[in-house]
């Protein structure tokens, strides 16, 4: 794999963790500990 390819993935890999935690925060502050409904 070149090496840009490998950037361009562990970056898009890090947004979505990112949009994930927020979710959970999201989640964790409107009392609705159920992940699968976040």
């Amino acid at each position: 794999m070149p090496q840009q390819k490998i950037d361009f993935v562990k970056t898009r890999l890090r947004v979505r963790f990112q949009v994930n935690n927020l979710q959970v925060k999201a989640c964790s502050a409107n009392e609705k500990i159920i992940f699968d409904e976040c």
